[in-house]
């Protein structure tokens, strides 16, 4: 997980997750996550797609039922925690961009351009 920008807070395509004291994912979501009353300011992370499983749970996850969460936030991760399965989220301070919409590949063909020069 990364920090997340003021821009990319209200992006679907930006997945928020919310962590425990121990980093492990509490939730995921595709809107701007945990609401922010104005009284409190809880950390804001994007998930930053790196997932490393185990060959075992790869196999135990891919035969899991798809889980409500999931279907609704189009998450997969929301299935491993529906089905009691702990996520646990490493920090980056490492600058991330995802590719989801033609605006974003153009984007990042930018990004790869200025970084070969």
């Amino acid at each position: 997980m990364a920090p997340i920008g003021a821009d990319e807070t209200t992006d679907p395509n930006e997945v928020k997750v919310a962590v425990d004291r121990r980093s492990n994912a509490l939730y995921f979501s595709r809107l701007p996550l945990p609401w922010q009353n104005g009284s409190a300011h809880a950390p804001i992370f994007k998930q930053v797609c790196v997932i490393p499983f185990r060959r075992a749970f790869l196999a135990q996850f891919a035969a899991l039922e798809p889980t409500p969460l999931e279907q609704a936030e189009s998450i997969d991760m929301l299935r491993a925690l529906e089905h009691g399965y702990a996520v646990r989220m490493a920090r980056t301070a490492h600058v991330t961009c995802s590719v989801d919409t033609p605006e974003d590949l153009a984007h990042v063909s930018h990004l790869m351009r200025i970084d070969a020069v």
